[in-house]
């Protein structure tokens, strides 16, 4: 539905001339990155979602939580105070954790943005919100929701480097 949501909003903006917004370019980088994630998550087998390069940082199946995590406690701020359950903290009740049921948790984060998104208009993105920590507006938000998802999204193309595998950013690249 956001892809095509998306492609509605950036060929209409093309047909009529329409210049780009703060959202619309938002919602295009969160989208490569968002399919960036899930092509990775995706095609990595199973049995390699423990893995971590060293003891001291996260394995892929906790980076993966974790994103999920920020993208829930993040996106569900922009539409309201309403805070989330923690999805690390769910994972860790999990026995055990599977690929499928963590990428469930991974889609559905994502869905959650996507709905923030589309909600945003020029006027509200420019509202200010708490996250707690800090207060931004809802664009500065799904910005950091942007920023921290790139980030870690190549701390997954290290991982799966270190596995001899080709991250989805650069296989299409690859002949």
């Amino acid at each position: 539905m956001t892809k095509f949501l998306l492609a509605v909003l950036l060929c209409g903006q093309a047909a009529f001339g329409a210049k780009p917004t703060a959202i619309s370019d938002a919602a295009r980088l969160f989208d490569s990155v968002k399919k960036n994630i899930l092509r990775s998550a995706e095609s990595l087998p199973a049995e390699n979602y423990g893995f971590t390069p060293v003891p001291e940082v996260m394995s892929w199946a906790q980076m993966l939580a974790h994103v999920a995590d920020t993208q829930i406690r993040v996106c569900t701020r922009i539409r309201s105070s309403k805070l989330q359950p923690n999805i690390s903290e769910k994972l860790k009740s999990r026995n055990p954790v599977t690929k499928d049921s963590l990428l469930e948790d991974v889609k559905a984060s994502f869905a959650v943005c996507e709905a923030a998104l589309e909600s945003l208009t020029e006027e509200s993105a420019a509202k200010t919100i708490d996250l707690g920590n800090q207060s931004t507006t809802r664009i500065g938000a799904i910005n950091f929701v942007i920023s921290h998802n790139s980030e870690h999204y190549g701390n997954l193309v290290t991982y799966m480097r270190l596995m001899g595998l080709v991250p989805p950013s650069t296989a299409p690249q690859r002949n």
